[in-house]
């Protein structure tokens, strides 16, 4: 079960967002918040790619997509939240 903004997202179909409701969840969370950070293990690995559609439904509305693993990274968000943000949207290219 995924949580975003207070509602529960069945994994496979948060996977596929099939009915649309895990980026109409995450666009209105966008239009409250500030800024919205999405911290992602994977982004650890060279050359991830988000293939899934769910992922690719939350990018349209995250202003940055940072990589979260390990104590050196945490550092690494210190240091990256300060930055202007760059908009992940190039990654659905």
């Amino acid at each position: 079960m995924t949580w975003l903004w207070g509602r529960a997202h069945d994994e496979r179909s948060a996977a596929r967002d099939e009915s649309g409701a895990l980026s109409r969840s995450a666009a209105q969370l966008h239009r409250m918040a500030h800024e919205l950070v999405w911290l992602n293990p994977l982004l650890r690995f060279e050359g991830f790619q988000p293939r899934a559609e769910g992922i690719r439904a939350l990018l349209a509305h995250v202003d940055r997509f940072l990589p979260v693993h390990n104590l050196a990274s945490l550092a690494d968000l210190a240091q990256a939240l300060q930055r202007p943000a760059l908009n992940p949207s190039h990654l659905l290219h």
